[in-house]
């Protein structure tokens, strides 16, 4: 058992000379590594971006962010209103206004606005309706199919024979 020892000391210790001799070279290596990344931070040093630059940017990046977030929420809410009739506007402002004048006892103040609000979006509907209301004439609609009302003359019959060629 001391033979085994003093044999695998003997290797260690082998081992360890080599290693330390590689360690000299690596270390040589990494210091020459080391200067010259120095000298290069050291020659690039007036090429730095100023504070006012630093600062810019830094107001710029946050200003994008701000802008995109607020351009997602804008294109969320324009898709959810764009869902909404002014019928469906209108039928809702008269059911906020029917229920400010029933629960009016109870809490006075929020009926209050909550009536305010209901007389809003009433005037805000109706005035769609009104104005915005874009029908395509009569139109009557059967199984999705738009109904069309033809003269059946024997004239109009003539007519479609020879429109056809």
């Amino acid at each position: 058992m001391l033979h085994d020892l003093l044999f695998w000391r003997k290797h260690l210790y082998d081992f360890s000379g080599v290693k330390k001799i590689m360690d000299n070279n690596n270390n040589n290596d990494d210091k020459e590594k080391i200067n010259e990344e120095i000298e290069e931070l050291l020659n690039n040093i007036n090429n730095f971006p100023s504070e006012k630059k630093a600062i810019y940017n830094f107001f710029s990046n946050r200003f994008k962010k701000i802008r995109t977030k607020l351009i997602f929420v804008i294109m969320q809410t324009r898709s959810f209103f764009s869902t909404i009739s002014f019928k469906q506007l209108l039928l809702f402002s008269f059911a906020l206004i029917f229920l400010s004048l029933f629960f009016r006892r109870i809490n006075p103040f929020i009926m209050q606005w909550v009536f305010f609000l209901g007389s809003i979006i009433f005037v805000i509907s109706f005035a769609g309706l009104a104005l915005f209301n874009s029908r395509k004439g009569n139109e009557k609609y059967w199984r999705g199919e738009i109904i069309k009302y033809e003269n059946t003359s024997l004239f109009n019959k003539i007519k479609k024979i020879f429109k056809k060629d």
